[in-house]
């Protein structure tokens, strides 16, 4: 790496690392690219070349973070039905979004349909965390069936991200993401949406 591309790297790692403490502290609407770049001691046209608007540097400035709750779902994955699984997974992530939901619930409003490179970072994150619940639910299909796996996956994502969503917004009243109710409307909704999948109950875990 030439000494050029080290300090880029460096520059673009300090204003990530600003803009965190920045949304952390100020919250979201009231982090601007001005302060982000005062606090990393770079100018803002520095902060806007590597970053081109305030969702972009809020999706990268969280990228991390979510990756690492998505891997620690999976890392304390224990042996059991997949549904138990799946939920599992998705209070790993609910956690994260829950440790200060006024700003998540602002992160989520405003780069859900992000274009640009930060977009496209945020669309591959979502993929591989699929192709991981593809893995997990693998066993529950027949083999003669397989080709439905990614349905199975993306109905389980519509219902995590309806829960979300839906515990986001009661946030905005109680200041708190309830965690327990969170879980139990997602294993309700998992339960209500594979009732039907025959064959595949038992492999999920339903009675």
């Amino acid at each position: 790496m030439t000494r050029r591309a080290e300090q880029k790297r460096r520059t673009h790692a300090r204003v990530l690392e600003s803009a965190r403490q920045c949304f952390r502290d100020e919250g979201y609407d009231g982090t601007t690219i001005a302060k982000v770049a005062a606090r990393a001691e770079v100018a803002s046209g520095t902060v806007i070349a590597h970053f081109p608007d305030k969702p972009s540097l809020a999706a990268a400035s969280f990228h991390a973070e979510i990756d690492q709750a998505m891997d620690e779902g999976f890392r304390t994955l224990a042996p059991g039905p997949p549904l138990d699984g799946l939920v599992h997974l998705s209070l790993c992530l609910y956690r994260w979004y829950a440790s200060q939901p006024e700003l998540t619930s602002a992160l989520l409003q405003h780069t859900l349909f992000l274009d640009g490179p930060s977009g496209a970072d945020s669309h591959a994150q979502l993929m591989r965390f699929l192709e991981r619940v593809g893995v997990l639910l693998a066993p529950c299909v027949p083999p003669q069936h397989q080709e439905r796996l990614p349905i199975l996956c993306q109905a389980y994502f519509v219902d995590y991200f309806g829960v979300l969503v839906a515990g986001l917004r009661e946030s905005r009243q109680t200041g708190v993401f309830d965690l327990n109710d969170a879980e139990t409307r997602l294993r309700g909704l998992l339960e209500l949406r594979w009732a039907s999948l025959g064959s595949v109950r038992t492999a999920l875990g339903e009675s």
